[in-house]
């Protein structure tokens, strides 16, 4: 069991960092690709080819299923990959509360380092959960890192 949670850990992570990193560092590739290659038409078709190509070899040997929405912010395409499929998206919703957590930082709006009293408002699962609550105080930072390098959900929850 615990192999399986590892590669599913693994499996989120290289997706997300797939995800949020290729298309930054690799514009200068891809349009590179489109002068190249007459099928491509557009740099979000020179995205859309090589996420399903990256997605397909992350998950080739998970045999788990994964899936993926990609949006062109510049024309408005979307991408999608495995649509349709029904699985379980674990936690996923972790990657959007981090998302949230780093715009508010990045807006002046939260100070990641700034202690804040842990109340348990709801249960969780993770490290934190043994804790005694009364008297303890972490960062945003912290929380952060117990949500998403621990899969914290105590943290998450928090």
């Amino acid at each position: 069991m615990r192999g399986f949670c590892m590669k599913r850990k693994t499996l989120i992570l290289l997706i997300a960092l797939t995800f949020n990193f290729s298309p930054v560092f690799s514009l200068s590739h891809f349009n590179s690709q489109i002068e190249k290659n007459p099928y491509f038409s557009s740099t979000f078709d020179t995205l859309r080819y090589e996420l399903e190509n990256d997605i397909n070899r992350l998950i080739k040997d998970f045999n788990y299923p994964a899936g993926i929405a990609f949006k062109d912010l510049k024309s408005g395409e979307i991408f999608f990959f495995n649509e349709n499929e029904i699985f379980p998206t674990a936690s996923a919703i972790k990657i959007e509360i981090l998302i949230h957590l780093m715009k508010e930082y990045q807006n002046g709006n939260l100070n990641l380092y700034e202690n804040i009293p842990v109340k348990l408002r709801v249960g969780g699962s993770g490290l934190l959960q043994f804790f005694d609550q009364s008297n303890l105080n972490l960062s945003y930072y912290n929380l952060a890192l117990l949500m998403i390098q621990q899969s914290d959900n105590t943290a998450t929850n928090i």
